[in-house]
Formats: structure tokens, C-alpha cells, sequence
């Protein structure tokens, strides 16, 4: 970005911040940003930005079904984002330190609560639950509000549910509000509401048996799914279609091609939402590689979501790290080299 762009973009976030406790807004109702749920998957990706954890606080749903968390901050029992921490996403920035949020469960009926910095809001606009990320669709997962409200009730669907084992797995729930001010769009967000179930997958070895969920996205027992399993994540968090990046071996080579940034091992800090990449294999599939999803980042390892991989967790399973950017091989290495992490960048 160059550096007057740089300046300009910064001093619009303060003015945003500046009028949205100081005027009323009107509603965005014809801002073309603002999706309706059907054109929720038209949505364009450019970016991955989601953040490590970095500690968690856990409580237990009124029905037991799942367990949920807020993080970066493990003292806190909301989710929150901190000003200034702007990040990017689906038709622009998203900038952070307005919003609180919770999840809150009524008669078995589960909501995102928001709450505002500084009590209540001089503007209306649309609040919305993303699933996986800033980039994914609104689904049913958004509702309007209107000026002066202190808070807002986002009803979202939850399946998961840790007593039937075909609704096993992990959710990130990314709340955000989109207004318009004064013609402009403006975009807010918290960070992720983390909830899993307990246990995190289905642990069958039978060919085909549905194993869990992982931001809605299935994940099955297939020998050599890897591929299909990663391909269907990005195409429904990221809207990306991956279908030509070939065998997990050759993912890490074929980044570039396919609008994915590629850092070998040791180079950068993995993140929620990271593909890793090995090459090698084990006979048959000697030259196959492997390919997974990061779906949770702490101090001392990685947990991943990955297909075809039998002996081990297909969500959950969990991989070392020997220090801040490194990654331990975490399969055989006397058959698999990892190559390094891929990801959307711009």
C-alpha cells in the first residue's frame, strides 16, 4: 500500500469511529455490500486473516451438547477485538474495538449477543454470524437493527452435538456488523467464538463413515480424501475453487497459481485456516503427499483437520511445535517431508 493511501485509509477508520458515537446513522438496506442470504455465496475471497488462539476459557452449554470458548483473551467471557486491530475480509476492512460478543442458548435455540463499546449505538445497519472466516457467506446467520439499540440477538444454527455421533466437530463463529455512514460502508468485527463438541470426531476406519464437521464442512474417512476434504473447505469459507492444485504433493508447488501464498517451514507463524503440505508417501501412494487444515494455533503445537489419514484423529489431531514458525513433521518422516504452510495472502 502506498504510503498516502496508507494515511488515507487510517484517517477514514477515524472518522468512522469518531461518527459512530457522535451522529445517526441511516440504514445500508440499499448498500449493494450488504448480501441477502441467497447471494450469500457470490461472496469474493481475497484474503486469509484469521487469528491464532491464544488461550481459552471453556463453559458448558445449558444441554451439554458442546462446549464453546472466546479468545485471543482467556480471562474474558466475551469475545471482543481490540482497536486498531483492522483486518481484511469480504469487500473490504474490518475494523475492531466496537463490539462485544457471546453466545447464548434459550430454549435450545442459540444466539451470537452483541453488545457495544460505550453502550448503545447511533446507527442501524445489518449484524451478521460468519462461519470460518470474514470471507464466508451470510447463510441465515444475520439480522437488522436499528439505531439507539444496546444490543443485538444473531440467531445461528448450531448442529453440533456432542451426544450424537454424526454431529461431531468444531465451529468458529466471526460476528460482524456492515452500516453505511454517510455513503460509505463501514465493517466491524470480533474475534471468533470457538465451540466444539466433546468428542471432537467420530474415530471409525470404515471407507466412507462421515467423521465430523469442521465449519460445516464434512470430513470422512477416505483413503487419499485429503485433497477432496481441502478443496471443499476453502470453496465454502473462502469461496476459492482449488480444483486444479492436483495431488497433495504438489499443492505446496502449485500455490502461486491458484492465488495462495507458500512459506516454507520455519519461516512464518502458522494460523487458523493454513493448509500444511507434505510430499512423499507411504506405498502405494508413494509420490501423494498429504495435505490438512489448521483449525486451532497454541504456543506449543497445531491442531488439524484432515481426510485419509487412518492411524490418526481426522479433527483434533495434533502436531508439535518446536518453536514460533516451525512445525514438527508430525507423519513418518521416513516417508513424508513437510514442505510448509500455504495461504491466502491478497
Amino acid at each position: 500500500m502506498k504510503k498516502n493511501n496508507f494515511k488515507l485509509f487510517f484517517a477514514m477508520v477515524t472518522v468512522i469511529m469518531v461518527v459512530l458515537f457522535g451522529s445517526v446513522f441511516t440504514s445500508c438496506s440499499n448498500d449493494d455490500d450488504l448480501l441477502l442470504a441467497g447471494d450469500a455465496q457470490t461472496e469474493q475471497v481475497s484474503s486469509l486473516n484469521q487469528d491464532s488462539v491464544k488461550g481459552m476459557t471453556r463453559g458448558t452449554s445449558s444441554n451439554g451438547a458442546f462446549s464453546w470458548t472466546y479468545f485471543p483473551n482467556s480471562s474474558q467471557n466475551y469475545s471482543t477485538s481490540s482497536a486498531g486491530d483492522n483486518k481484511p475480509g469480504y469487500g473490504g476492512i474490518y475494523i475492531g474495538g466496537l463490539l462485544n460478543a457471546t453466545l447464548i442458548e434459550s430454549s435450545g435455540n442459540f444466539y451470537v449477543r452483541l453488545t457495544f463499546n460505550g453502550g448503545s449505538i447511533n446507527y442501524s445497519g445489518t449484524a451478521v454470524v460468519k462461519i470460518g472466516s470474514l470471507y464466508s457467506g451470510y447463510g441465515n446467520n444475520y439480522t437488522t437493527f436499528s439505531s439507539g439499540a444496546t444490543h443485538v440477538d444473531i440467531p445461528v444454527s448450531i448442529t453440533l452435538d456432542g451426544s450424537d455421533t454424526s454431529n461431531l466437530g468444531v465451529m468458529n463463529l466471526w460476528p460482524v456488523i456492515v452500516t453505511n455512514i454517510g455513503g460509505t460502508t463501514a465493517r466491524f468485527y470480533t474475534y471468533p467464538i470457538m465451540i466444539w463438541t466433546n468428542p471432537l470426531c467420530n474415530t471409525s476406519t470404515t471407507q466412507g463413515d462421515l467423521q465430523g464437521y469442521v465449519d460445516n464442512v464434512p470430513v470422512y474417512e477416505v483413503s487419499g480424501g485429503c485433497v477432496q476434504f481441502c478443496q471443499s473447505y476453502y470453496s465454502s469459507v473462502y469461496n476459492m475453487n482449488l480444483s486444479s492444485m492436483g495431488s497433495g504433493a504438489q499443492w505446496y508447488i502449485n500455490a502461486s497459481n491458484n492465488g495462495l501464498s507458500y512459506y516454507a517451514n520455519g519461516t512464518t507463524a502458522p494460523q487458523v485456516g493454513d493448509v500444511i503440505c507434505w510430499t512423499g508417501g507411504m506405498a502405494p501412494y508413494t509420490n501423494a503427499g498429504h495435505v490438512a487444515i489448521i483449525i486451532e494455533v497454541q504456543p506449543g503445537y497445531v491442531k488439524i483437520a484432515q481426510q485419509g489419514r487412518a492411524s490418526m484423529d481426522p479433527i483434533g489431531y495434533q502436531i508439535s511445535r518446536t518453536n514460533s514458525t516451525t512445525l514438527a513433521n508430525g507423519l513418518n518422516s521416513s516417508y513424508y517431508t513437510l514442505k510448509g504452510l500455504i495461504r491466502k495472502d491478497n
